[in-house]
């Protein structure tokens, strides 16, 4: 998921943001125990939270892009 998002917008921190959420999905969709899909959910909203000034430069437009 990062690469292809990566590569179809040029931006990193949307990479990241999409990969987090597609793997919290994954794991959830998985017969995994309870530790894990909390583990992966919490982190998946660190990586969130973290990149949530890229989220808002992504919707404004003013995101930097890699080329």
């Amino acid at each position: 998921v990062f690469f292809l998002v990566v590569a179809a917008t040029h931006m990193v921190s949307a990479g990241s943001c999409l990969a987090a959420l597609a793997l919290a999905i994954s794991v959830m969709a998985m017969p995994y125990g309870w530790v894990l899909r909390v583990a992966v959910v919490l982190v998946a909203a660190l990586v969130l939270v973290k990149h949530r000034g890229n989220i808002q430069r992504i919707i404004r437009g003013e995101e930097n892009k890699l080329w």
